[in-house]
C-alpha cells in the first residue's frame, strides 16, 4: 500500500486531488488509516471526468466549482485543478505551418506562458504518460496524424525574464544561470553512453556553474583558484574543470545540449526561448555603461544564430516577447538577422489568431459555468475589443471572476515591459502626442503608419529604466507600433503598403485601459499635488447630483490648486491640465483641446449623454508672464469674450443642439449658443483668475 502523498507525486496530482478520489470511492481498495488514505499498489490513475468537448466542466460528483488559473502558467497543473480553456488547436496550426522558427509576440497577459507550457507539455518526451492531459482536448478529436508528435520530442526551454544586471559580467552570470538550470534538468544525459567525455566534461561544468558574487556572499573558498581566464569575458578563473562557461561556451550552449538530446534521444528537440526582450529593455536603462545594451545584442545575435539557424539538431525553434523592435541593434540590423527560417506572429497577424486571448465563446462558456452569464456585457466593455473586436484580456476576465465580478485594471502596477513607459508617454510634452493620446482615450480612432520592427526606442530609456516625460522628441513614428504591441490599443483597420509597412486605423479597446491611462494620471498629478482628494471627491460627486450651477466652482478649484504646482506659462502646464480634466470628467465629458496661439487655449467639455441634461462647457486659457491683479483680472475678461469666438463652439453646439438642457442666458453680440457654460480663465505664475457666463 502508498500514502496518497507517494500516490500524489506518482500520479502528478495534488494531494487533495487524490484524497477527493478516495472520499468519492474512485480508486478502488483506498483505506483510511487515522488521518491518512492509504492506496493499492497497482492503483491506475481514475480519468479525468471534468474534461469534457474541450473544457473544464463542473464534476458530476461534486457541487465544488474548479477554481479560475489566476497567475497559474503551468498546464499539467491547470488541466488537473482549475478550470481550463482549451487552446490546442495552436498545437494543430503549429504543425500545420512547420516553421523552422516562430517568433510569437503578445502583449503581456494573453497567454505566451501557458501556451509555451502546453506546447512542451505536448512534445516533450517524459517518463510521465503526459498523453492525458491532452484527451478529450480539441487536438485529440482533430483528424490527421497529430497524435504521433506527442510526447516523441526532448526539449529545450529558457526563459530570459529574470537576465539583467549594471555591468556585462553579471548580465553573462545571470544568462550562465539560466542555461545551467535548464542544462541540470536534463542530468540524464550524463549517464548515456552515447556522447562523449568532452560533451560530458562541457555539460558538468554548465551543471556546477556558480555565480561568483553568489560566491563571494557564500564564503566559497577561492584562494587555490588560478587567476587566468577562460575567455573574454570569463565567468570563472581557474582551470577547465572549475572553471564555469566562458562567453563562447554561452553562445554555443543550447545548440550543444541540443546536439547532445539528439543523440541520446534519436531525435532532435524543440527549443523554445522566452521573453526574449525583455533582458534587452532592462539593461537600455542602465546608467553609466551604454556598452551593456551593445555587448548583450551582440551576444543575443550569436545565441540566435548558433542555437537556430547553425545548428542540424532542431526540429522545432520558439521564441516569444512582447515588442519586435527590441532586437533592433545599431548597424540596422536585428539579433534575429542571420535566421532565414524566421515567421514573427503579432497581433496584427491573422495565423495564431484565436490563440492568444480569449474568444467570446470561450468567454461565454466560462461565465455560464460559474453562473454569471448576465456579465457578459461588462466584462466586453471591460476586457473585450482585441483583434477586431472578437478577443478578450484573459487576465482580466480570469482577475475579474475571481474578484467576484468587480472589475479592475489587468496591467495596473504590474513589472515588466508596460506601464512606465505608457506613463512617460503620457506625461510626454509634445502636443500632438499628448492630444493623441487624450483622443483615444474619448473613443477617438488614431490612423497610424506602423513599420514592423519600429515599435520601440530603447535610446529614450532613463537610467532607471523608465522613459522620461517629454523625451520622445520629434520622431515619435514608434509611439502607436509601441502601444500596439504592449496591447493598450487594438486595429480596427489593417492595410499593407507595398514597402510592408502597415496603414493602421487603432483605438483604445476597452474601458480597462482607459482606467488605467486615468490611474496613471491621478497617481502622477496627485504626487505633484497638482490634484487632491477632496477635488476628486468634490467633483465626481457633484457631476454624479447634476449640480450644474456648481461645475464652475469645481473646475476653478481645480485649475487654480494645480496651476500654483505648475510652471509659469509652459506648454507642460497646459497638458497638465488638460489631462486632470479629462480624469475628472471622464465619466461624463468628453475633453477637446487646442493650441491656438502663443499662450492661449481652447478648451471643450461635451457631455457623453447629451440627453441626460449636462450642459456643454466651453473654456478659453490664457496666460501671460508678471502680471499684477489688474492686468489679470483684465486677461480673464478677454478670454471669456474670446469664449464667443472659439472654433470648439461647433463642437458643443452640436451637442446642445442634440437635446442638452440650458440654464444659459445670450449675451448681447455673441453666437446664440444655449446650452453652454462659457469660462474664461487667465493665470500668471501662480495666480489664477476664472471667469464664468451661463451658470
Amino acid at each position: 500500500m502508498k500514502t496518497s502523498k507517494q500516490v500524489s507525486i506518482e500520479w502528478n496530482l495534488s494531494m487533495r486531488s487524490v484524497n477527493n478520489l478516495c472520499i468519492n470511492g474512485r480508486i478502488p481498495g483506498a483505506q483510511k488509516k487515522g488521518r491518512t488514505w492509504m492506496i493499492p499498489d497497482d492503483a491506475v490513475r481514475p480519468t479525468d471526468n471534468r474534461v469534457k468537448s474541450g473544457r473544464y466542466v463542473k464534476k458530476r460528483d461534486s457541487d465544488e466549482l474548479l477554481p479560475l488559473p489566476f497567475g497559474v502558467a503551468d498546464y499539467q497543473k491547470c488541466r488537473t485543478d482549475y478550470y481550463c480553456v482549451d487552446k490546442t488547436l495552436m498545437i494543430k496550426e503549429f504543425l500545420d505551418r512547420k516553421t523552422p522558427v516562430s517568433l510569437f509576440l503578445r502583449p503581456d497577459g494573453f497567454g505566451k506562458s501557458m501556451n509555451v507550457d502546453m506546447l512542451q507539455c505536448f512534445f516533450e518526451a517524459k517518463k510521465e504518460k503526459t498523453s492525458q492531459y491532452f484527451e478529450d482536448t480539441a487536438i485529440w478529436k482533430c483528424r490527421g496524424n497529430y497524435r504521433a508528435y506527442q510526447g516523441k520530442y526532448p526539449v529545450i526551454r529558457i526563459s530570459l525574464s529574470g537576465v539583467n544586471g549594471g555591468t556585462w559580467e553579471r548580465v553573462l552570470e545571470k544568462l550562465a544561470a539560466v542555461i545551467r538550470d535548464e542544462s541540470k534538468r536534463h542530468y540524464d544525459i550524463l549517464h548515456s553512453r552515447k556522447i562523449s567525455e568532452y560533451d560530458r566534461a562541457f555539460i558538468k561544468r554548465m551543471m556546477s556553474y556558480i555565480p561568483e558574487n553568489y560566491r563571494a556572499a557564500r564564503g566559497f573558498d577561492d584562494s587555490s583558484r588560478d587567476t587566468e581566464t577562460t575567455g573574454k569575458h570569463s565567468l570563472h578563473s581557474g582551470n577547465a574543470a572549475e572553471s564555469g562557461p566562458n562567453e563562447y561556451e554561452l553562445k554555443t550552449s543550447l545548440k550543444r545540449l541540443s546536439r547532445m538530446l539528439a543523440i541520446c534521444y534519436g531525435r532532435n528537440p524543440v527549443i523554445i526561448v522566452e521573453d526574449y526582450d525583455t533582458p534587452i529593455l532592462k539593461v537600455s536603462g542602465v546608467n553609466g555603461n551604454e556598452n551593456v545594451k551593445g555587448e548583450l545584442l551582440r551576444f543575443l545575435r550569436e545565441f540566435m544564430k548558433n542555437t537556430f539557424r547553425d545548428n542540424r539538431h532542431i526540429s522545432y525553434g520558439i521564441i516569444t516577447g512582447v515588442l519586435s523592435s527590441a532586437a533592433n541593434m545599431e548597424n540596422g540590423s536585428t539579433i534575429f538577422s542571420d535566421l532565414n527560417g524566421l515567421e514573427v506572429y503579432d497581433s496584427a497577424n491573422d495565423a495564431y489568431g484565436r490563440c492568444f486571448g480569449f474568444t467570446q465563446n470561450e468567454v461565454y462558456e466560462m461565465l455560464r459555468y460559474y453562473g454569471i452569464s448576465r456579465k457578459m456585457s461588462e466584462i466586453e466593455e471591460w476586457f473585450g475589443g482585441y483583434g477586431g473586436e472578437t478577443l478578450y484580456n484573459p487576465m482580466g476576465v480570469i482577475g475579474y471572476i475571481s474578484n467576484g465580478c468587480i472589475p479592475r485594471v489587468s496591467w495596473d502596477n504590474e513589472d515588466g515591459n508596460g506601464n512606465e513607459f505608457l506613463e512617460g508617454l503620457i506625461y510626454e510634452k509634445n502636443a500632438e502626442i499628448c492630444a493623441k493620446l487624450i483622443g483615444l482615450t474619448e473613443d477617438e480612432r488614431l490612423t497610424a503608419r506602423i513599420v514592423p520592427g519600429n515599435d520601440f526606442a530603447s535610446s529614450k530609456i532613463n537610467a532607471s529604466g523608465t522613459l522620461d516625460a517629454g523625451d520622445v522628441g520629434a520622431d515619435y513614428t514608434w509611439v502607436p507600433g509601441y502601444l500596439l504591441g504592449s496591447g493598450y490599443l487594438t486595429t480596427v483597420r489593417i492595410e499593407v503598403q507595398n514597402d510592408g509597412a502597415r496603414m493602421c486605423e487603432l483605438c483604445v479597446p476597452n474601458r480597462g485601459v482607459k482606467a488605467l491611462f486615468n490611474g496613471i494620471v491621478k497617481r502622477h498629478m496627485l504626487a505633484e499635488g497638482s490634484l487632491t482628494n477632496v477635488i476628486i471627491n468634490d467633483t465626481a460627486e457633484g457631476l454624479y447630483k447634476k449640480d450644474y450651477a456648481g461645475i464652475p466652482g469645481l473646475l476653478a478649484a481645480f485649475l487654480e490648486n494645480a496651476i500654483s504646482v505648475t510652471d509659469d506659462g509652459t506648454d507642460e502646464a497646459f497638458f497638465s491640465l488638460i489631462r486632470g480634466l479629462h480624469v475628472l470628467t471622464d465619466d461624463y465629458y468628453r475633453v477637446k483641446s487646442e493650441a491656438v496661439g502663443a499662450g492661449k487655449f481652447d478648451v471643450c467639455l461635451m457631455p457623453k449623454n447629451a440627453g441626460a441634461g449636462y450642459p456643454g462647457v466651453v473654456m478659453v486659457l490664457m496666460t501671460k508672464r508678471e502680471l499684477d491683479e489688474g492686468a489679470l483680472n483684465r486677461l480673464s475678461d478677454e478670454a471669456l469674450i474670446q469664449t464667443g469666438s472659439s472654433r470648439m463652439l461647433l463642437d458643443v453646439s452640436a451637442g446642445a443642439s442634440a437635446g442638452v438642457e440650458t440654464n444659459a442666458v445670450n449675451e448681447p453680440g455673441q453666437p446664440d449658443i444655449g446650452g453652454l457654460i462659457r469660462l474664461g480663465v487667465a493665470f500668471s505664475g501662480k495666480k489664477t483668475i476664472m471667469k464664468a457666463y451661463g451658470v
